[in-house]
């Protein structure tokens, strides 16, 4: 019998995470659902109107959430990017699934607090940024909970490698993503120093080429990264301390040569200079791509590497495996 996984997440917008992760559970087999937490329906509007509470603080919500789990009855349920619950929805989902029905999060965030009135609700917590830890160590000491480093992970079929050589590739970096002040601060750094660097999206600094300056959708950005010698990663806080985000996978997914600041974390997904570009600062970065630009053999290395780790180990399928053999083996 197949086993029935059900994923909960906010909801609102083309949400790949889950939807990479819903792929991962039905390649294992799995019969897999989502329940997106928005209001959408008249009740829940209403609610959030009268009230202001959203998600998991909306009764009519979790109420239509508690009874979706009730007509799938999940062995397995998932939160995405929530590490506990208010107690009211805890004591509502859990109604609903049963005892034995293990209710678990994996985080993709960085959190610095726990919402006032919770209770370490959750059978385990996955985080992908070491920094959560000890806060998830406080807030869950003295219960049963697991709580295990989990990195994000790609969806090749999303982000496919389109095969570019190195010899046809532009010039220099590409950034894909919101340009914020600090991100066009960095990126003018690199280019002070002699690094081109082509920035996409949302408030990028593309002079004429103002169709960069629109959000950039997954099945593009596949292939401008690939098209270019590198692309630029940068950490992003305060969701991300010590982990990867998720273009760090999504980069060697699609054949492109990831940078990446050097984090503890770091480590644990790739091996530095040899699947990946790992810097401590913006001229470290620009003098180790200089080396790698000057030599196309290590480059072609880096990028094949890069991405035979990625699809070896970074995968949503092997992330949903691990899930089903913590709980359900």
């Amino acid at each position: 019998m197949k086993r029935k996984i059900l994923i909960i997440h906010k909801g609102g917008k083309v949400h790949t995470w889950c939807e990479d992760l819903l792929a991962g559970f039905l390649e294992t087999g799995c019969q897999a659902d989502v329940a997106a937490l928005r209001s959408h329906r008249l009740e829940e509007r209403r609610m959030q109107r009268k009230t202001g509470l959203r998600h998991f603080e909306n009764p009519a919500a979790v109420q239509r959430i508690a009874g979706q789990i009730r007509q799938i009855r999940p062995d397995l349920i998932v939160l995405l990017n929530y590490a506990t619950l208010p107690d009211e929805a805890s004591a509502r989902i859990r109604d609903a699934a049963g005892v034995r029905t293990p209710v678990i999060s994996w985080l993709a965030d960085h959190i610095t607090r726990f919402p006032d009135k919770t209770s370490p609700n959750l059978d385990g917590v996955y985080y992908f940024d070491s920094a959560t830890l000890p806060l998830l160590e406080e807030h869950y000491a003295g219960t049963p909970a697991r709580l295990e480093f989990l990195p994000l992970a790609a969806n090749p079929a999303r982000f496919p490698d389109y095969g570019l050589p190195w010899a046809s590739r532009k010039r220099g970096l590409v950034f894909i993503g919101n340009n914020t002040p600090s991100r066009r601060a960095i990126i003018r750094e690199l280019q002070g120093l002699g690094t081109a660097v082509s920035p996409f999206g949302p408030r990028a600094e593309a002079g004429l080429k103002f169709w960069r300056r629109r959000k950039i959708s997954p099945a593009v950005s596949s292939g401008v990264y690939g098209a270019y010698q590198g692309v630029l990663n940068m950490l992003q806080p305060p969701n991300t301390i010590h982990g990867l985000n998720l273009r760090a996978f999504e980069v060697p997914a699609s054949g492109g040569l990831g940078t990446y600041p050097l984090t503890p974390d770091l480590v644990k997904s790739f091996v530095p200079g040899e699947e990946i570009i790992a810097y401590t600062g913006i001229e470290d970065l620009h003098g180790r791509l200089e080396s790698v630009f000057s030599n196309p053999a290590r480059a072609a290395a880096l990028i094949q590497a890069g991405r035979a780790r990625l699809l070896k180990d970074h995968t949503y399928a092997m992330r949903a495996r691990r899930l089903l053999n913590d709980w359900l083996a």
